[in-house]
């Protein structure tokens, strides 16, 4: 599954790695106003609305392709996942623990997705 690197790249795999890049960029934005002092709701269901059209674009793009079943693909959906059930859950008044988790999640899994990415993009030995 990992690619043979650098100018041995696929142009789909240039475009799938540009791709996760700009859904990364999108969540870690995210993120970083989650490990804000500025937490609050209305903030964070403005910065999620923000980012769930242009991440669901491109999670839909690469379902049922090969790239889905690589584990950027996979982290990347789970931490995208999380951030959208934190909001759910917020919205239930299901209990801050409940949140906190589910964004701790969200924070891990992305962090896997952006290794995984760059793995995956480094020669074949």
């Amino acid at each position: 599954m990992a690619c043979s690197g650098g100018v041995g790249l696929s142009q789909a795999d240039k475009d799938y790695y540009q791709d996760l890049k700009t859904v990364h960029k999108e969540l870690k934005s995210l993120q970083n106003f989650v490990d804000s002092s500025r937490f609050i709701k209305v903030r964070y269901e403005e910065a999620l609305n923000k980012m769930i059209t242009p991440t669901q674009e491109v999670l839909r793009k690469y379902k049922g392709s090969d790239f889905e079943q690589r584990s950027s693909y996979q982290n990347t959906f789970r931490a995208f996942e999380s951030y959208v059930v934190a909001k759910g859950l917020w919205d239930q008044n299901k209990g801050m623990t409940l949140v906190n988790q589910r964004l701790a999640e969200a924070k891990n899994q992305l962090q896997q997705a952006e290794t995984s990415a760059r793995e995956e993009q480094k020669p074949a030995q």
